[in-house]
């Protein structure tokens, strides 16, 4: 596709989104202008300044966005952030360091009644809340001239991420690795294929929302409990429509990365589902905490070791998806229902590891039809109870089954 074009289709795109106002919670149709107006600076820019050009667009487009106040300050904590994780000490007292600073920020804006300061909160965890894990993990083993100050910066201020706070945990031996400042025809077009994908997934998701889901008070029926169950379910096309888009943008600016989800209404058992949905939040967990924790239990025994392994995995999970609750909506959630969402996930998941290990043939087509279904199902009870502001609401709404 011609470079030209990129241009106008992004515009399209743009007002296309604003005219059916497109989640306007996640200023959709505001981030596509800003891309738009950031891909036309940046395919005219030289090479020395197309990296300045994409660095300096998050912090405009926060200040666009959210005003001066709340932009800088924002921009002002995440470089505080940034450089804490350089300072010349050993990197395990820089962990510690940014640990607690990140905890003073998350206290301070529950106790503190200034409302740039708590609306500049969620757009520093956006950035830094977990980025920053992978990326002090991967500083730990490698050059500090293996990528340049534009680079390290640019990856946690990236232009699309300002305006999504949930966003995929972007490699960072990936990004700076696999990103060019000319992109290949079809890396553009995968780019395209993925906003579109994303928007796609948006409207998706507003059609389930408000034509599909039932009303909670209202269902009546054991037929309407089971569109209840998997209605929440497919709810996660916002999450993918998120996703898609994010990673769709930086494919535009020369960043080669991964598919984010791949299929995942299509799993046929817990290993798939685990792999399938977010991948990069799989990748991220396998690194950062599975292998090194297997490593050293691997003692005792391989099976042995796996199970201790996956258990543990869970049950940070269960606290990392508390660490990004807190940073986006001010509190750490301590609920029932994450104990038996991870729990029981964890459990299905170390379960199928072991049979997976002993039988690993392939199952027949009508076999293989079965599992998807089975586990669309599974995993849409399993999700229905996760979402569910109490227990006592998701106990009350499947009555009808009973």
């Amino acid at each position: 596709m011609h470079l030209k074009v990129i241009f106008p289709i992004l515009l399209l795109a743009a007002f296309g989104a604003q005219q059916v106002d497109l989640e306007p919670a996640l200023h959709i149709p505001e981030l596509l202008f800003a891309v738009a107006a950031v891909w036309g600076i940046w395919t005219i820019s030289s090479e020395r300044l197309k990296p300045m050009v994409f660095l300096m667009a998050s912090p405009v487009f926060a200040v666009v966005l959210f005003g001066v106040p709340i932009g800088l300050l924002a921009m002002g904590l995440g470089l505080v952030l940034f450089t804490l994780m350089h300072l010349p000490i050993a990197i395990g007292a820089r962990k510690l360091l940014l640990g607690s600073v990140a905890l003073l920020l998350l206290v301070s804006a529950s106790h503190w009644e200034n409302e740039a300061w708590n609306h500049a909160i969620p757009i520093v965890g956006g950035l830094f809340m977990l980025r920053s894990i992978l990326y002090l993990y991967e500083l730990q083993h490698e050059k500090s001239d293996e990528a340049n100050w534009f680079t390290r910066l640019t990856y946690f201020f990236l232009l699309p991420n300002v305006a999504l706070p949930i966003f995929p945990i972007v490699d960072w031996k990936t990004f700076r690795t696999k990103s060019t400042l000319h992109p290949r025809p079809e890396l553009i077009d995968r780019g395209l294929r993925w906003i579109a994908n994303g928007l796609l997934h948006f409207i998706a998701y507003r059609v389930v929302y408000h034509y599909v889901l039932p009303t909670p008070s209202l269902v009546d029926t054991s037929a309407e409990v089971w569109l209840f169950i998997a209605a929440n379910y497919l709810l996660i096309l916002r999450l993918a429509g998120m996703f898609h888009l994010a990673a769709g943008i930086l494919c535009l600016f020369g960043f080669d990365l991964p598919k984010t989800f791949d299929h995942y209404f299509f799993a046929r058992n817990f290993n798939e589902v685990w792999q399938r949905i977010n991948r990069y939040w799989r990748d991220f967990v396998m690194r950062t905490l599975y292998y090194p924790i297997y490593f050293k239990v691997k003692r005792f025994g391989k099976w042995q070791g796996m199970s201790l392994t996956l258990a543990i995995v869970f049950v940070l999970n269960w606290f990392l998806h508390g660490w990004q609750y807190w940073w986006l909506r001010g509190h750490f959630p301590l609920k029932i229902q994450d104990a038996l969402f991870w729990g029981g996930f964890g459990i299905a998941v170390i379960l199928n590891s072991l049979y997976l290990a002993k039988r690993p043939a392939a199952p027949s087509p009508n076999r293989h039809a079965l599992q998807i279904a089975g586990m669309f199902w599974f995993m849409s009870i399993l999700w229905s109870v996760w979402i569910s502001p109490e227990l006592q609401d998701w106990i009350q709404i499947i009555q009808p089954l009973g």
